[in-house]
């Protein structure tokens, strides 16, 4: 079985060889390690290199115009307005993905005045088309696109939007009617283009519990995401669902929604792989689970036995893919962890090892 069918058919609970070796690569140290090269913005080609240096059965690449990514337009700027209207700043802390320090939208009329973006720029699929074709089919390309609640949130701010959650929920609605809209026609076009997987990236929760109540979300955001995600299953395609922060409230939203997996399962939110492996491993996916604290700050040797740990609970049955609970390696970790975390699941991969 080759790199791109052991992914998929790991996405569709299907049986595989082996384990899938496959993580986000957000650490420019990485890069550096393995290419000599260290990138200003996140680097598609160079993601590729190391995705095949490390033995990778996938690499992600991103839909033109994702929120907070810079590109080459505003790669020397500190301060940039992205399409959307959303104000962001660069910090030493923030690569490759900047904060947002002001928000356009906080009525309807701020509302009518955002230029909607064209999805249908042809440029926005050059990252996609790149990987597509430095991999030749040789692992799978996931195309990775923001969510509904994403947009929103991000041109509205946090405090916007929740007081227009009483203010004016018809705000709320209408802003996601747009941002679906847009999503659906670039989901549509990465299919078109040839991607194996479309990765949905929407964080819903802080750590202690949802951003929104379950009643706000279901009422707000579900019917979207949810027509979204159906949407690009329809083209028999599998969906990654991201979403940091304790989850729980809203798991069985998610998973009826028709995702293949759910990325990254962290354990600091107290999301528990076991018990939702218990309950959901029938259902979906998940990819995730190595604890981001003990990468960041652990020793190798805790390192290797953490990863074994969530080896051992994830593959049974399969449908799993060992990754960091962050939901990508990234600079705080050091290199000679990133490095044991690729190695140790590489020894523990086969299914007969558990």
């Amino acid at each position: 079985m080759g790199p791109k069918e052991r992914f998929i058919s790991t996405l569709f609970l299907k049986p595989a060889d082996k384990i899938p070796l496959f993580e986000f690569i957000d650490s420019q140290n990485l890069f550096e390690y393995l290419t000599g090269k260290r990138p200003l913005t996140y680097d598609t080609e160079l993601a590729v290199e190391c995705c095949f240096k490390l033995g990778f059965d996938a690499v992600w690449a991103p839909f033109g115009g994702i929120a907070a990514f810079a590109d080459e337009s505003n790669s020397d700027k500190d301060i940039y307005i992205d399409e959307w209207g959303t104000t962001y700043k660069k910090t030493e802390y923030s690569w490759p993905c900047d904060g947002p320090i002001a928000f356009p939208v906080k009525t309807r009329e701020d509302l009518k005045k955002i230029k909607i973006p064209d999805p249908g720029k042809p440029e926005r699929l050059n990252d996609i088309r790149k990987a597509l074709k430095l991999t030749d089919n040789k692992m799978a390309v996931i195309g990775g696109i923001c969510g509904p609640f994403t947009i929103v949130y991000l041109a509205m701010g946090y405090e916007n939007l929740s007081l227009a959650t009483i203010d004016d929920p018809g705000l709320i609605i209408e802003f996601h009617e747009i941002a679906s809209d847009f999503l659906i026609k670039a989901a549509k076009q990465m299919i078109s283009t040839g991607v194996d997987a479309v990765y949905i990236g929407e964080d819903l929760g802080f750590n202690s519990g949802p951003f929104l109540s379950p009643g706000q979300f279901r009422k707000f955001n579900f019917p979207y995401l949810k027509k979204l995600i159906r949407t690009i299953r329809e083209k028999n395609i599998p969906v990654i669902l991201h979403s940091d922060g304790n989850l729980n409230l809203i798991l069985d939203d998610l998973v009826e929604m028709g995702i293949n997996a759910l990325n990254p399962i962290q354990a600091n939110a107290q999301m528990d792989l076991k018990r939702i492996k218990d309950r959901y491993g029938r259902d979906i996916c998940l990819l995730g689970g190595i604890n981001n604290d003990i990468l960041c700050n652990g020793t190798v040797e805790a390192v290797e036995k953490e990863v074994k740990r969530v080896i051992d609970i994830g593959a049974r049955n399969g449908g799993f893919i060992p990754a960091s609970d962050s939901g990508d390696f990234r600079n705080e970790m050091p290199l000679e962890n990133i490095l044991m975390t690729v190695e140790t699941i590489k020894k523990y991969r086969d299914y007969n090892c558990h």
